[in-house]
């Protein structure tokens, strides 16, 4: 999302998703054939734009297929929210750090809320055969889905949590078909570049049941079940904008191959506020690499750095953050120097692209390159030496 939200702000590209018009293109005479039902969130940050490109290639393959979108996830009067001064207005606190954002010291250009399934269900209502909706949360399509198939009421909590965690389940993609998957060696790793997408089988009770095509690589199980439950939940409460889902009380069954059914969850009614994902630029970052071969490396490290920071002087005040990051580890008894050798990374970031001119930046570090550890190499090709624009988002 901030990347489209750069790019689409900024002139730098679209702010949809292309893939999934490579996607869906070879896929709608199938679905027309068999009336099958589509929502996505490809719509990112340019929602109506993709809407658009699917109505028009609708009408070129003159396919009898309507087309809907859902708006309203983004907040296009992000200024509202600032002072004069640029400060911002409201007593917004971050719900993972607790810091406000009185306090966050960037001015967002680009704000989106995480809406739910409503949209996607009116729409489905009405008889759209394609919703393109932007930001809902991943298992919204999932919740309007079984909600609208099986006529449930805007108060079915308990169906509701299920369709919501069935939606989590499936979310992200091969996930909980092996992709990801701790116990990946127990694959049939003859079959690991064909992981079948998941497939959630949801009853009008709610029963659901997960599962994937036959044939397919892969494994639905148990195992890939709990580990995609755990993925980003916030505790035994799962928010949504539809439904609170309590799960401390899940439990998975395996009721046949790649069959698992999901049992214990409950409902709540949801949440009074929603989450927004604000963006502002962040700045610039840029990169420097040197390798660390043999005995001592974390002594070679500290030399270094030590060297870099007295180098630099007073020029690190040109940057916001300057750090430095050792990756990768050396077996006891290396028998190559390959197998001996280690990275040292030097990340930098500043507001602006002057603290990244050569002599602000890379000439500090190579100017000790003849005075610091024992075959000190600075790799010649550095990866980002030329620093490239991000972006901060803060929820």
């Amino acid at each position: 999302m901030p990347s489209r939200a750069y790019a689409v702000t900024h002139g730098l590209g679209v702010g949809y998703e292309e893939t999934f018009l490579e996607a869906l293109e070879p896929a709608l005479e199938n679905l027309a054939k068999r009336k099958m039902k589509l929502a996505a969130n490809a719509g990112t940050t340019a929602t109506k734009e993709l809407f658009q490109l699917v109505v028009d290639m609708v009408k070129e393959k003159g396919l009898d297929l309507r087309v809907a979108w859902v708006e309203g996830d983004v907040l296009s009067s992000v200024q509202v929210t600032h002072e004069s001064d640029g400060t911002i207005k409201h007593d917004l606190v971050n719900i993972s750090t607790g810091q406000n954002f009185r306090d966050w010291g960037h001015k967002p250009f680009f704000a989106q809320c995480y809406l739910g399934g409503m949209g996607i269900w009116k729409a489905l209502e009405v008889g759209a055969d394609i919703v393109i909706c932007g930001r809902v949360a991943d298992a919204s399509p999932i919740v309007a889905a079984a909600a609208w198939w099986h006529a449930w009421e805007r108060t079915d909590f308990d169906k509701l949590a299920k369709a919501l965690m069935a939606g989590h389940l499936i979310e992200c993609s091969t996930y909980v078909t092996g992709g990801n998957f701790t116990g990946f060696k127990s694959l049939d790793w003859s079959r690991i570049n064909d992981l079948g997408y998941p497939i959630a089988e949801i009853a009008s009770d709610g029963d659901v049941v997960i599962t994937k095509p036959q044939g397919t690589g892969g494994i639905v199980s148990v195992e890939t079940c709990k580990e995609q439950l755990l993925y980003e939940i916030q505790g035994t409460y799962y928010l949504n904008c539809d439904v609170t889902a309590v799960i401390d009380q899940v439990q998975f069954t395996e009721i046949g191959q790649d069959r698992v059914r999901m049992s214990g969850v409950r409902g709540q009614p949801p949440p009074s506020t929603t989450k927004v994902g604000l963006t502002a630029h962040g700045g610039y970052r840029s990169e420097l690499h040197w390798a660390l071969v043999g005995l001592d490396i974390e002594e070679k490290a500290k030399m270094l750095e030590t060297q870099v920071r007295a180098s630099y002087g007073d020029g690190l005040s040109k940057f916001s953050n300057f750090n430095f990051q050792l990756y990768g580890s050396v077996p006891h008894n290396p028998e190559t120097q390959d197998a001996a050798t280690i990275h040292l990374r030097i990340v930098a970031e500043a507001k602006d692209t002057d603290a990244f001119l050569p002599r602000n930046f890379s000439r500090p570090v190579f100017d000790i390159i003849m005075n610091t550890f024992p075959a000190a190499t600075m790799t010649m090709r550095q990866p980002v030496v030329t620093p490239v624009s991000y972006q901060n988002l803060d929820a």
